[in-house]
């Protein structure tokens, strides 16, 4: 099955890869929601950066966020520039 990646139902462009990106600072600790509604498995990262589960969870670099389930992570803005993609 095909699937189509994106964030907040904006689907990724590699002709225009700055389209709809997001504006952070270095250092700034970003908050992301993982809501998976599909029923492939997939792993979920965000490029660049570690991040931690939750307020006070375990720091990964992947993880798989289940058909139905929703995952709360946070990260550190690091030294990509002025902003970061989620795939």
């Amino acid at each position: 099955m095909k699937y189509g990646w994106g964030i907040n139902g904006r689907r990724f462009d590699m002709e225009n890869q700055l389209e709809h990106s997001f504006d952070m600072r270095v250092g700034e600790r970003v908050l992301v929601t993982f809501i998976k509604d599909a029923d492939m498995w997939h792993p979920r990262h965000i490029h660049g950066h570690a991040f931690q589960i939750g307020e006070a969870g375990a720091h990964r670099h992947t993880m798989v966020v289940r058909p139905g389930e929703t995952v709360i992570v946070y990260f550190e803005a690091g030294m990509m520039g002025v902003s970061s993609f989620i795939k």
